[in-house]
């Protein structure tokens, strides 16, 4: 057995190659490929702290703009498609145009002064109606235009005319739009009202209530028409010249 183990070593051994030593062609060759592979290596590894120190220093400049514009916070989806309008901008650049696109109101609404905050949504955007647009109807009806904050990656605002019944505790919408970037879009007419109850607790009852007390108070502040003037009958029982 160990006779036929050493004739099986040495037939490996005749069929192995003989060790040749490396040329300088192939020392060349192989100095060169680590040489390459060094240089991508180093230059990967420059590339990748590029990328990690811009990105903390993106993070950095982020926190600095909020920071310094706390009334953006939250409103980050506006802001950069605010940011995206511009060519080559500067932060205050950024900051001018955010605060104009994102802030109630917003263009093409910035000329009224009116607006006032009535409610806020379960995510906490404002809901503002337009005191100067609020309209007395009869029937205990009244209609208004309402402003919703949105933030979202479809709007910045949500803009509707709604008509409510001061009595019955019900409204309907009658055309609404979404506001992006300063301009309308989507705007829908609703010819048909679809009267929808306010529930207890929700914002839409909150808001009904804020803007039927404005229509209260509008009727109440309304003149009594003064008495009608009552003529004396003539007295016949003194002679008529």
């Amino acid at each position: 057995m160990r006779k036929l183990l050493v004739i099986f070593l040495l037939g490996v051994g005749a069929c192995s190659p003989p060790y040749r030593e490396p040329s300088a062609l192939d020392l060349q060759w192989r100095a060169e490929q680590a040489a390459r592979q060094a240089k991508a290596d180093a230059e990967r590894a420059a590339r990748n702290k590029a990328e990690t120190d811009a990105a903390e220093a993106a993070r950095k400049a982020k926190a600095w703009f909020y920071q310094t514009y706390p009334i953006l916070v939250g409103r980050e989806k506006c802001v950069n498609r605010a940011a995206n309008t511009l060519s080559n901008p500067t932060w205050g650049d950024v900051a001018r145009v955010a605060i104009s696109f994102c802030v109630a109101p917003p263009p093409p609404l910035e000329g009224s002064r009116t607006w006032v905050i009535t409610a806020a949504t379960d995510d906490n955007h404002n809901v503002f109606v337009d005191a100067a647009r609020i309209e007395f109807r009869k029937e205990n009806q009244i209609t208004y235009w309402e402003l919703v904050e949105r933030f979202n990656d479809q709007e910045d605002f949500f803009l509707m005319r709604l008509v409510g019944d001061c009595d019955k505790k019900t409204w309907a919408g009658l055309t609404s739009t979404s506001i992006l970037t300063g301009r309308y879009v989507n705007s829908t007419d609703n010819p048909t009202l679809n009267w929808q109850n306010a529930l207890p607790g929700t914002v839409g009852e909150s808001i009904l209530n804020k803007v039927c007390a404005l229509r209260a108070a509008h009727v109440a502040k309304k003149p009594n028409p003064p008495p009608r003037s009552v003529k004396s009958p003539p007295d016949f029982s003194k002679p008529q010249i």
